[in-house]
């Protein structure tokens, strides 16, 4: 719609197995373009005195750091399928409440909603699929989904702190929580 419109720019996409896409003429993760992108950022940083871990070191010290991972909960047979709707409809349901961290916006694809300060609005930017993305007020993010072509929950997060350290830590408790709110 934005490439009729012209409302806005596609700039970069990329997904969580480090597939991306630098212009859409693909219309997929390309690697040959992420390829030829990384071998220029190399040969630009190179030319003053950086590596590409110099830079995002920068980065880090800029904007924070960020650690990303996931982890899934597999669920095989019926009886899996049957806990995998339960696990969906619970966390949508009883919202995440992640100890000690305030949680700012919960996008739910599936409802096409968006809950923020007590509002409730309608979220018409994405297809609808049955997924749940909570922003937390320290700038981490969760997101859970069941897997569209295996039995499992999956759940992702990206997880900031003021240092990777930190951030690993921090997310290792992330995890622990929505774990036991996938029991």
């Amino acid at each position: 719609q934005y490439e009729k419109s012209h409302e806005k720019n596609y700039v970069f996409g990329y997904e969580e197995s480090y597939g991306s896409l630098i212009k859409p003429f693909v219309r997929d993760k390309d690697a040959t373009q992420a390829c030829l992108l990384l071998a220029e950022a190399c040969a630009y940083y190179l030319s003053k005195g950086k590596t590409l871990m110099d830079v995002m070191n920068e980065a880090y010290e800029k904007v924070g750091y960020y650690y990303d991972t996931q982890f899934s909960i597999m669920l095989p047979g019926a009886d899996g399928a049957v806990k995998l709707q339960e696990i969906m409809s619970n966390i949508r349901n009883h919202p995440l409440q992640v100890p000690g961290f305030k949680t700012l916006k919960i996008e739910d694809y599936k409802l096409q909603k968006v809950y923020e300060e007590g509002k409730e609005e309608d979220f018409k930017l994405h297809d609808v699929s049955d997924v749940l993305k909570y922003y937390l007020e320290d700038g981490s993010f969760i997101a859970i989904r069941p897997s569209g072509t295996e039995p499992k929950c999956k759940c992702y997060l990206s997880v900031k702190d003021t240092s990777m350290d930190k951030a690993k830590e921090k997310c290792a408790g992330f995890i622990s929580y929505v774990r036991s709110m996938m029991q």
